[in-house]
């Protein structure tokens, strides 16, 4: 049996489906929800490891609903806070003796998350990652994002506004997104790119595809993706590895323009409806601005039931 300790982030229900898997449950009462969230907060903790967090540990699970002495299998996504509760993965190997415990990496290795490396590799039996050189470094296993299929039926036919559409945070890549607007816009291209994170000295308002924004919820984001002919990705620097974005254009039949050179190499890879960036002023604008039916082949690909399927042969062999 799988038991997901889920990300509490909006978009994690659009990347894994957990139909038929224990997930874990959340403090029901509003104010005691955020009296624990505070209690184990990873940025408290990390300055101070508050003591008594085990009062929280009846309410993660339904304990009873898990067998103490089947060989589960625990999966704890980067964001959740119990992943980083080194005392509470303790407690559940102590209470599920036969379990494994496995960490999903959604983001690649940086500056934000570098410090959880040692202390995720001591602590469980096996770590997967959407960055296939991390992989290759650390011995993990590599998987790439994955999307909730059963969440997109409604999203299509919508009226289509945009020719390219982006969001992401800056990272390093505000220079390049302005540099591919302007090309783009010159040959008619309607683009929406909205960015977060660019400093004030750094933005830009008089472009009109450019937004600068605080924060967009992910009901937003899928809308706009359904208003879109074809999805943006850039990579940012060291990144070896797809973003979530080649799974929203396979689940919601869009074209992806990218610069991730080997996307070829993935399963989910379709050259008809996918084209890598290999020189900004040598873009197939048609490829953009055509409206075509699109059915991905291999869209089965990104489900999370492959993600699960490949941790459960992992531990068989």
């Amino acid at each position: 049996m799988f038991v997901i300790f889920k990300n509490d982030a909006e978009y994690f229900e659009y990347m894994v489906d957990c139909n038929g898997k224990v997930c874990h449950k959340d403090v029901q009462n509003h104010l005691l929800y955020k009296l624990c969230n505070i209690h184990r907060s990873v940025k408290l903790n990390k300055i101070c490891n508050m003591p008594l967090k085990n009062v929280w540990y009846n309410y993660y699970l339904d304990y009873d609903l898990i067998d103490k002495n089947d060989k589960n299998i625990f999966v704890f996504f980067e964001g959740n806070q119990m992943a980083y509760d080194r005392n509470f993965i303790i407690f559940l190997k102590k209470r599920f003796i036969n379990s494994k415990f496995v960490f999903r990496y959604t983001n690649i290795i940086c500056y934000l998350n570098s410090w959880t490396v040692d202390y995720i590799n001591k602590t469980f039996d096996l770590v997967v990652t959407i960055d296939w050189k991390e992989s290759k470094k650390r011995n993990w296993m590599y998987f790439p994002n994955t999307y909730n299929l059963g969440l997109v039926d409604n999203k299509r036919n919508v009226k289509i506004k945009y020719d390219l559409f982006f969001v992401g945070r800056d990272k390093g890549r505000f220079k390049q997104l302005v540099t591919l607007y302007n090309i783009l816009s010159k040959k008619g291209i309607r683009c929406l790119f909205l960015i977060n994170g660019v400093e004030e000295k750094d933005r830009i308002y008089h472009l009109e595809g450019i937004k600068n924004i605080k924060i967009v919820s992910y009901q937003d984001i899928v809308k706009y993706i359904a208003e879109s002919r074809c999805i943006l990705e850039i990579l940012q620097d060291n990144q070896y590895g797809s973003s979530l974005r080649p799974m929203e254009a396979i689940a919601y039949g869009k074209k992806l323009l990218t610069t991730d050179k080997e996307i070829i190499n993935c399963s989910y890879y379709d050259k008809r409806y996918m084209r890598v960036i290999k020189d900004f002023n040598n873009i197939d604008f048609s490829f953009i601005k055509e409206d075509e039916r699109i059915v991905y082949e291999n869209s089965n690909e990104i489900s999370s039931e492959q993600l699960f399927n490949e941790i459960l042969k992992f531990f068989i062999i």
